[in-house]
């Protein structure tokens, strides 16, 4: 990784329902792992799902997130993360973690919260500092 990267952010909007959003995002936080390797994680939106937004997260790299040591479970993270949109971030730690082992899970991006109405939420993923998170948290 080079020296005083930033962190990568992605985001895709498909018209071609025959591709699976899924493989796309895989696809793009691969080719920006270079911009971070502490986390990656992914949100995709569909109004199919009960819920519709669908995150996953993993602490290391974005072979960690879609486990490709396992085609089975790569796989069935690629079907079961269909949509018609969605963003990703690859962070690369440039505070509140002295080592990668120190992150969890919550300080993982994308973040998925409650709008102010209960029944929607949204997802965000951004690249920077956001001075007053505790406060938006």
């Amino acid at each position: 990784m080079g020296a005083k990267e930033e962190c990568g952010v992605i985001a895709c909007v498909l018209k071609n329902k025959s591709i699976r959003i899924s493989s796309v995002l895989y696809n793009m936080l691969s080719s920006l792992q270079h911009r971070g390797q502490t986390s990656s994680g992914f949100s995709v939106y569909s109004p199919m799902f009960q819920n519709p937004i669908k995150s996953l997260k993993s602490v290391g790299k974005v072979s960690n997130l879609f486990k490709l040591w396992d085609k089975s479970q790569f796989d069935k993270i690629l079907s079961e993360n269909c949509g018609k949109s969605g963003i990703g971030h690859v962070r690369y730690a440039t505070s509140n973690v002295s080592d990668d082992s120190s992150l969890s899970l919550d300080e993982a991006q994308p973040f998925v919260r409650k709008h102010g109405r209960p029944w929607k939420r949204f997802a965000l993923t951004f690249n920077g500092h956001l001075t007053n998170y505790d406060f938006l948290k």
